[in-house]
């Protein structure tokens, strides 16, 4: 299903344990969405699978919503926040870490 999710709106940011952030360009990430169902009157995905290869950031993570919360930003945009559970890695400078148990997501829906 065609979410209409276009690169430039993708992006995605790693905290590290230092306190310092990389932050991954939209040309590196593939994002998968699935499991559709309408929330709200919206369709919606409630999977996701991202990819990163970069030069020194591998990534591959299956996310999968456990529970929803919808509201609006600007009182006028729906807004999802997901609690996923995640299961897969990160690795950076060669350095693995697995990454398992509950994430947040956050989606903005401008249409």
């Amino acid at each position: 299903m065609d979410t209409r999710i276009s690169r430039s709106q993708i992006f995605l940011v790693i905290a590290q344990e230092n306190g310092t952030y990389i932050n991954i360009e939209p040309d590196d990430i593939q994002f998968i969405d699935s499991d559709f169902n309408i929330e709200n009157g919206r369709i919606i995905p409630h999977s996701f699978e991202i990819i990163v290869e970069t030069q020194n950031v591998s990534l591959l993570v299956f996310l999968k919503a456990s529970n929803l919360f919808h509201g609006f930003t600007l009182g006028l945009k729906h807004y999802w926040r997901y609690f996923t559970e995640s299961q897969g890695y990160v690795s950076i400078d060669e350095e693995l870490q697995n990454i398992h148990g509950m994430q947040i997501v956050e989606f903005w829906r401008f249409r």
